[in-house]
């Protein structure tokens, strides 16, 4: 009995050790790896003009500040313009812009193949480069397939998913 009892303890070491093993040799590499450096990415306008750093939005690019006080009213025409941005891209691209809001929000502002920008006035943007609504929360952007994404504001509360929220397909 006590040979089969070590015979199974040895066993269990045999398969025990390396997992071990292979456990703290990724937990040391992952606790030693530093986060990848931010590069700012550079998109060239046309082989004879210069190229263009897209970075985060100027003060010229920031449209107006968060309205706390605006009307459900205004954030449906304003989120109706996003929309319009977006219906635009994909007419023009074949397809929708992808991506978070600050991806979005760059493929709309001319960080696109073509670099054409599909916003006829500057719209508001925080300091991360997205998309928000007049009441300055960043728009969440689904999208359901190739050609329909919804477009939700989580309108005056802040709050996404509840009752005022805007949305628009």
């Amino acid at each position: 009995m006590r040979s089969l009892l070590s015979i199974r303890m040895k066993r269990a070491a045999v398969i025990i050790i390396p997992v071990l093993f292979v456990v703290a040799l990724l937990f040391l590499v992952s606790s030693r790896r530093e986060p990848a450096p931010v590069e700012k990415k550079q998109i060239a306008k046309s082989a004879s003009a210069p190229t263009q750093e897209i970075s985060e939005p100027s003060a010229a690019q920031v449209a107006t500040p968060p309205n706390p006080h605006a009307t459900l009213e205004e954030g449906r025409i304003a989120t109706e313009k996003v929309s319009k941005m977006i219906s635009a891209f994909h007419t023009r691209m074949g397809e929708n812009p992808v991506g978070t809001n600050a991806e979005i929000t760059k493929s709309l502002l001319g960080g696109n193949p073509v670099h054409a920008t599909f916003s006829q006035e500057p719209p508001s943007l925080n300091a991360k480069g997205e998309l928000i609504d007049p009441w300055g929360t960043p728009y969440f952007f689904h999208q359901l397939s190739g050609n329909e994404m919804v477009i939700i504001s989580a309108g005056p509360d802040k709050i996404m998913g509840t009752a005022d929220d805007i949305i628009e397909n």
